[in-house]
């Protein structure tokens, strides 16, 4: 509804532009006779400012930032829900190994050009002898979440999942200031977690520290 709303006034703003432009062609030299005639350009002004000010445009990376919802806790669980995280290239599974390279696919288009994405939608997968339960949400390469104990290197060929969270925050669509429909901003976050390696840089050995 929200789209439409703002599609059909952008269709009414342009047509009464064209029908003000139609005018004022036809007018020619009455124009400098009659310069009121061009007062029907305030109304148009006029509406496009107001559109501007009232119809909310979701900013979904300041959304993200001053949420106050809470994160809930896929994975692990306490019901012995199996959970994955897949993308059109990719399935996450917490009992399997996870390495750079899947990140990278993870975050990468898989078109004939690849190249690399801030952010990625991914459907959540919860299931268990009693039901399934999917949740589609946007995961950022900030809340793709890596660590490994302090003072080591990660060993990133053999990371492993440690918790998968998701956070759903109501949006009000608003057109001329009135709320016409309510959406969401659904989030996931997902930690993982890498041994430390203290073996020396392969660097040293063409003498570069």
């Amino acid at each position: 509804m929200y789209i439409s709303l703002v599609l059909a006034t952008g269709a009414i703003i342009m047509l009464f532009g064209i029908f003000i432009l139609i005018i004022g062609l036809g007018l020619g030299d009455d124009i400098e006779a009659h310069p009121w005639q061009l007062l029907w350009l305030i109304p148009l002004i006029g509406i496009l400012f107001i559109s501007d000010k009232t119809t909310q445009r979701p900013d979904f990376d300041e959304v993200a930032k001053t949420s106050t919802e809470k994160w809930h806790t896929v994975y692990t669980n306490s019901i012995n829900a199996n959970v994955t995280v897949t993308a059109d290239n990719i399935t996450l599974n917490p009992k399997k190994p996870v390495t750079s390279g899947d990140k990278e696919k993870l975050f990468t288009a898989s078109d004939l050009v690849p190249f690399n994405l801030s952010n990625r939608t991914v459907t959540i997968t919860a299931t268990n002898k009693h039901d399934s339960t999917s949740k589609e949400a946007k995961l950022t390469q900030e809340n793709f979440i890596e660590k490994w104990p302090k003072s080591t290197t990660p060993d990133k060929s053999n990371g492993r999942i440690t918790k998968i969270e998701y956070r759903s925050t109501p949006i009000a669509l608003k057109w001329f200031g009135m709320t016409v429909e309510k959406k969401s901003y659904d989030e996931a976050r997902i930690t993982v977690e890498y041994e430390g390696t203290n073996e020396p840089s392969t660097k040293q050995l063409f003498g570069k520290n």
